[in-house]
């Protein structure tokens, strides 16, 4: 599996069902019962995860509400999308 670039564009698989409560994102892989909780933040990249948006549009839409070096905040979010490929929530695209 070739590592994802910030030019990947991924899709949630269609087995995936995400809800905000209280805040918090939980992703639910119905394959394979796989419950993963999201933080705040981590679940404003997930709900962006729409098979259109590269993973570079995704951090670049986030950079104007953290106050943190667009690099580190650019590989934070490559690095949150390879853990969701990983962990079978996400597809890629392209």
């Amino acid at each position: 599996m070739s590592p994802l670039s910030p030019a990947s564009v991924l899709s949630r698989k269609s087995a995936v069902r995400f809800r905000v409560v209280a805040g918090e994102g939980l992703a639910l892989n119905q394959d394979d019962g796989l419950v993963l909780g999201l933080s705040a933040v981590a679940s404003l990249v997930f709900e962006r995860i729409d098979g259109t948006a590269r993973i570079e549009d995704i951090a670049r839409g986030l950079e104007p509400r953290f106050e943190v070096d667009p690099a580190r905040l650019h590989a934070d979010v490559l690095a949150f999308c390879e853990e969701l490929r990983s962990r079978g929530l996400v597809d890629v695209r392209a």
